[in-house]
């Protein structure tokens, strides 16, 4: 794809500049590559939306951290398809998790008809979590297990009996973090496979993705990072009664939910994930992609389709469709919005420091404009 790159960087930084004037964010951080040739990173705003009338206003830089909540979840998958693209793969796809974990169940006898598959693709039939203990996380080594295993999730009752074919008439999604705390627990289990010793399920991520890509701004376990409560690490932001942008009093993390909804990263690590996953030398399979990145269940009310793990949606610009893998993040005082254009060899990410910031909208935006700027 040829364009001009000094033209492309002006547009971009126009967008970046009109995003945060016209939406009330505190912070927003953007990154786009195209190709092996071309990337672009910026930030507008602020990590401490309180400190802007400061002297030295706490201002975001393009390396600073985010939260990235659900954007987790890729990273779960991930570990787990390596392992099945492993010979000593013991399970797959079609395989009951109750064989693949045969000390762990749920309650529900219907859990007993759940395969691999449901539980990437939420269509298992398990509920969510209310309530994610920000305020009082386990810091147990065994926080996932023992979170699993407690009554509200273990003792739960299934919505469902799991469809047992992708895009089943029935159709059935709900969206499950309670199924991806599962989900660790089990690559966690089967990390011998990939590593030849047992690793707690944050060590996983980091042995085979984090450390492979160089992604050494990444971490599942926020509490441990070196740059800990520094000022690169992006603050979370809410908005009051009166529409007013607050510091939030404390940071989402709590390591009972790290495969769902833990990962703290930047621009420049998500480019790095994204790229990872185009060219000629992907991180998986081609067989693997062929079997994440197919609908397996319609998610309901935006069009999307559910792939194992990746979500997958149109976008149309200039009368041209394309198609877009990636997944989106919601936690208290962040949203992360992380796509792919495989065709266009692109990575979009989008990063906030505040609950229910546009980020879906805004990414959405950013595709149309960088496509129209090749016309």
């Amino acid at each position: 794809m040829i364009f001009d790159k000094d033209k492309m960087d002006e547009v971009l930084n126009e967008f970046l500049d009109s995003i945060f004037d016209e939406y009330d964010i505190p912070g927003v951080s953007i990154g786009l590559s195209i190709g092996d040739s071309y990337e672009f990173r910026g930030a507008a705003g602020y990590r401490d939306f309180s400190t802007r009338f400061d002297p030295k206003p706490s201002s975001l830089d393009k390396d600073d951290i985010f939260h990235c909540a659900s954007v987790s979840k890729l990273m779960t998958t991930s570990a787990i398809m390596k392992i099945l693209e492993s010979t000593d793969a013991d399970f797959n796809l079609d395989s009951y998790m109750t064989d693949i974990l045969p000390g762990y169940s749920l309650e529900d006898k219907m859990y007993g008809d759940v395969k691999l598959w449901n539980m990437l693709t939420h269509t298992a039939g398990i509920g969510d979590c209310d309530d994610y203990e920000w305020y009082a996380p386990d810091m147990d080594i065994d926080a996932i297990y023992n979170y699993i295993c407690r009554n509200d999730v273990a003792g739960q009752s299934m919505l469902w009996k799991p469809q047992n074919r992708p895009m089943a008439d029935e159709n059935r999604f709900r969206y499950s973090n309670n199924a991806f705390e599962i989900l660790g627990y089990l690559a966690s289990e089967k990390s011998p496979i990939l590593s030849g010793c047992k690793l707690p399920y944050e060590e996983l991520i980091k042995y085979c993705i984090f450390q492979p890509l160089d992604m050494d701004s990444s971490s599942m376990r926020t509490y441990d990072r070196s740059d800990w409560g520094t000022d690169v690490m992006a603050k979370p932001h809410a908005k009051n009664q009166n529409n007013d942008i607050e510091l939030l009093d404390v940071y989402p993390y709590n390591p009972a939910h790290a495969p769902s909804s833990t990962l703290t990263t930047n621009t420049a690590d998500l480019l790095k994930w994204g790229r990872a996953h185009l060219g000629n030398s992907r991180f998986f399979k081609d067989e693997t992609y062929d079997k994440m990145w197919t609908g397996y269940a319609i998610v309901p009310n935006n069009g999307e389709y559910m792939g194992l793990g990746w979500f997958m949606r149109k976008q149309e610009v200039c009368g041209t469709s394309y198609t877009l893998y990636g997944h989106e993040g919601t936690d208290d005082g962040f949203r992360a919005s992380f796509w792919i254009c495989p065709e266009l060899d692109m990575v979009l990410v989008v990063l906030s420091n505040l609950s229910g910031s546009p980020v879906k909208k805004i990414n959405k935006r950013l595709f149309s404009t960088v496509l129209s700027a090749f016309k």
